[in-house]
């Protein structure tokens, strides 16, 4: 498999069909990949219509993906994978494994498949940690891969998850708990501040979906000042406080109850020890 390879070259298959496996597949698809050159298969039906009716074939065999595709996506939540195995690909197929399974390591995989005989002739194995915005083309994702995976298949990966507006970053595996509880489970924390910041604002007179609205972009335009000035956060939230302030007056009220920076952090910290004991 060469990483020449352009995204709409690329054949690649789904074990597994929720909804990070469909996140990462829309972005695909707004990226340029055609429907048709997906794959999937899924325990039940219940999720697999909608990517029948996006163009993607769905069979209900592993193997049947395997052997369709040169990338496979592994979507099953953790808890699903051992015990999935039971089918022999062909002899020296290639094939590009990509896990997106959290707290699961590249070791456990090629023990749970390539180690049980499932796999034969050329395979690799990365593990990655993305995210659900994916699907607004927004997504971020951490990569890495075990030691006998070539070059050129880290290269593919990055080129699936970093496509369109998405970010894809190489780290380390002893790193992807802390990177994957920040960027995979970090959506649903800013969501909750979110609805926070909105709820506030409703409280104060503004109406729901213009606060919902209004809270999103603010959102929105503050992540992309972080990204295109490369200043540090703690500066840019300086420059938005003047003495004697309106904001400088949030932010001590913020500071007054629980401490919201030990707060966030014990969150990543939680998310990162979970994923740990998954892998047990």
């Amino acid at each position: 498999m060469s990483s020449t390879k352009s995204l709409s070259d690329l054949t690649i298959g789904f074990i597994g069909a929720g909804n990070m496996a469909w996140a990462i597949f829309q972005n695909l698809l707004n990226a340029g990949l055609p429907a048709g050159q997906v794959t999937v298969s899924a325990p039940s039906d219940r999720n697999l219509g909608k990517w029948k009716d996006a163009g993607a074939q769905t069979v209900r065999s592993n193997c049947e993906v395997a052997t369709a595709s040169e990338v496979v996506i592994l979507a099953l939540k953790p808890q699903q994978f051992q015990g999935q195995w039971t089918e022999r690909l062909p002899a020296n197929k290639e094939v590009l494994y990509i896990s997106v399974m959290a707290g699961i390591s590249t070791g456990a995989i090629r023990d749970n498949i390539i180690g049980k005989g499932v796999l034969r002739g050329n395979a690799a194995v990365v593990r990655t940690m993305p995210n659900t915005p994916m699907m607004a083309g927004l997504g971020a994702t951490v990569i890495c891969a075990d030691p006998y995976t070539p070059r050129e298949h880290i290269e593919i990966a990055k080129l699936i998850f970093g496509a369109g507006n998405c970010l894809a970053e190489e780290v380390p595996e002893t790193l992807v708990d802390a990177g994957g509880a920040l960027v995979g489970c970090g959506p649903a924390f800013v969501y909750q501040f979110i609805e926070a910041l909105a709820d506030g604002a409703v409280a104060q007179g503004v109406p729901r979906d213009m606060a919902n609205r209004l809270t999103a972009q603010m959102v929105l335009g503050a992540a992309k000042m972080v990204q295109t000035t490369g200043k540090h956060p703690g500066l840019l939230k300086d420059e938005v406080c003047s003495p004697a302030g309106t904001t400088i007056a949030g932010l001590h009220a913020l500071k007054k109850g629980q401490n919201f920076n030990v707060a966030v952090m014990d969150a990543i910290e939680a998310s990162t020890a979970r994923s740990k004991q998954l892998n047990k």
